[in-house]
């Protein structure tokens, strides 16, 4: 959409390398979810305000757990007319906010624990 200036949902693999931020921990951030994440079993059933939790390497909060976040693309050819989120939320269970598990709906889809994080594509960096 040319009106979005570059902005959009992120494909799976940028979402997952952003989560990772270089570095291979099991949740965005740390090997322990408690760190980084609202999951059912500290979440007290509802979303939590945003950077409440550890940021992960590169500064990003709340990639794993609180909310589910839409991704663009999903990779498996099995489900063509999804579109997968990543990350988990305080409504799933912590296994569902490792950075590399996913899970996928119609873009119809309405859930009280999903939501959305944007990227922006650059097309110039030197301005």
């Amino acid at each position: 959409d040319p009106k979005a200036d570059g902005w959009r949902l992120p494909t799976e693999a940028q979402w997952e390398y952003a989560a990772q931020a270089g570095d291979i921990l099991e949740f965005a951030g740390s090997d322990n979810w408690r760190e980084v994440g609202w999951f059912p079993e500290n979440a007290n059933q509802t979303t939590h305000s945003v950077g409440q939790q550890k940021p992960n390497q590169w500064g990003i909060y709340d990639m794993s757990g609180n909310v589910c976040e839409w991704c663009w693309n999903w990779t498996d050819d099995s489900m063509k007319t999804s579109k997968s989120y990543r990350g988990g939320s305080w409504f799933l269970s912590c296994e569902d906010g490792r950075v590399w598990t996913r899970d996928g709906q119609k873009p119809s889809y309405k859930g009280i624990d999903i939501g959305f994080r944007c990227v922006r594509i650059l097309t110039d960096v030197s301005s």
